[in-house]
Order: C-alpha cells, then sequence, then structure tokens
C-alpha cells in the first residue's frame, strides 16, 4: 500500500476528482476511477474509526440497497461490516489527502447542495 501511495504521488495522480455532478475517487490497487453519483448520496460527513479520519458516504436508501444487491458477497460483507461500524457502508480515507477532512465534508456537501439545486431547476425548466 504504501508503494501504491508513493506511485500515486509521485505521479500526481488524484486520489479525488470532485465535478458537479459526481465524485471520482481513485481505486491504487487496480488504478481506475470508482463514480459515486450525487444522485445517490443523502449526505457526507466526518468520522473517526480506530483512530482514522474518514469521510462517510451516507447513500439514499434505494441506491444502497442496488448497490448492496449488484455486488459480490465478498463486497456485501465489507459493506455490512461498514455499515455496523461507522453506519455508512462507504467511506473514503482523508489521511492521504492535501485536503484538511473538514474542509473537505463542507465542500462535497456544498457540491451535493448545489447538485440538488441544479436538479430541481432543470425538472422545473422541462415541466414549463
Amino acid at each position: 500500500l504504501f508503494l501504491v501511495t508513493l506511485y500515486s504521488k509521485i505521479f500526481r495522480i488524484p486520489l479525488l476528482r470532485i465535478y458537479d455532478d459526481r465524485l471520482e475517487q481513485y481505486l491504487p490497487l487496480k488504478g481506475v476511477y470508482h463514480t459515486l453519483h450525487f444522485a445517490d448520496v443523502r449526505r457526507f460527513r466526518m468520522i473517526k474509526s480506530r483512530g482514522v479520519k474518514m469521510v462517510a458516504i451516507d447513500y439514499k436508501t434505494v441506491p444502497m440497497i442496488d448497490k448492496m444487491e449488484h455486488s459480490s458477497q465478498w463486497i456485501q460483507a465489507l459493506m455490512i461490516f461498514s455499515f455496523h461500524q461507522n453506519g455508512a457502508i462507504a467511506v473514503t480515507t482523508v489521511q492521504n489527502l492535501d485536503t484538511n477532512g473538514k474542509e473537505l465534508c463542507k465542500l462535497l456537501n456544498a457540491r451535493l447542495k448545489q447538485f440538488r439545486k441544479a436538479s430541481t431547476n432543470e425538472k422545473e425548466d422541462v415541466g414549463s
């Protein structure tokens, strides 16, 4: 894991990319980004588990059930464990990021709020 983190730092690979409608988290062992759509998220919150600061991702109910149903048994077991430990099926650690965890959580929730506002405005425009 240390070598993977070092590789990411040397080649300046961003661990998180935040867009207007989604968050992409780099998975160093696979060398790809995992996309998290804001449409599936209720909120982001800071937690600390066993001394490690993390941002918990609270999914909406339907996307959470869908995510569980379409995952392997191994991933389901990890999600259930995470839910019992942290109250969320997914978390992202903040220890290797350049941004402070609280600031990141605040930024993600602000983007989530902007996304919801933009989605509401789009629905109103379509209905006109």
